[in-house]
């Protein structure tokens, strides 16, 4: 399986209505919705509303038929900061209305006050969103190694069974399992950089 690893691919799929790609598209950017929904306190219908808002955002009318069409300008930056700057302005927008409703609630469903500007909960989302984009990263890689590289990278480093003992277990050199775990690492750094240029 060969992954597309630069995001004009995947964003030139979803220009071109590649259901595939939009696929992809959705299901990597709902993440980043969900957490940035959650951030300001949404509801799971809110933000329904938000991602509705957000993936509308990024179309736009064109041709004579006035067809939706995906479109992004490379001259403003990084994809997916210009995603977040639209997510973090739809929510503003879903905000201001209701406050003019006398809707805003001024705490989280957890009771903590909701602060538009808390610099720690941009790193959690961010450190969230890197935690999805490794969940995929493995999914996909696992699927593309030895079953005894995966089996021994999950054994030591997710189980926490000593390297000698995953050495007996599979009939290999304690120097093969620290070379699979290493093979491992190094293809799940590769795919999380893939998955991040998307």
């Amino acid at each position: 399986m060969e992954l597309e690893a630069t995001s004009n691919s995947m964003l030139s799929g979803v220009g071109r209505n590649d259901s595939d790609a939009w696929q992809r598209f959705y299901d990597r950017y709902k993440v980043l919705i969900y957490l940035r929904g959650r951030h300001y306190g949404f509801s799971d219908a809110d933000i329904d509303d938000l991602l509705g808002r957000v993936m509308s955002k990024c179309f736009t009318r064109s041709g004579s038929a006035g067809n939706n069409v995906f479109s992004f300008d490379p001259s403003k930056g990084r994809f997916r900061d210009y995603f977040c700057r639209i997510v973090n302005n739809e929510a503003i927008t879903m905000l201001r209305e209701r406050k003019r409703l006398r809707e805003v609630p001024a705490e989280t469903p957890d009771g903590e006050a909701i602060d538009f500007a808390d610099p720690r909960e941009e790193a959690s989302t961010q450190a969230e969103y890197q935690q999805c984009l490794l969940n995929e990263a493995f999914q996909q890689v696992r699927k593309e190694l030895l079953p005894r590289i995966v089996q021994a990278f999950i054994a030591v480093r997710m189980d926490g069974i000593p390297a000698g003992k995953v050495a007996k277990m599979q009939g290999v050199s304690l120097a093969t399992v620290y070379n699979d775990i290493a093979a491992m690492i190094t293809a799940l750094k590769q795919r999380v950089k893939e998955l991040e240029e998307e």
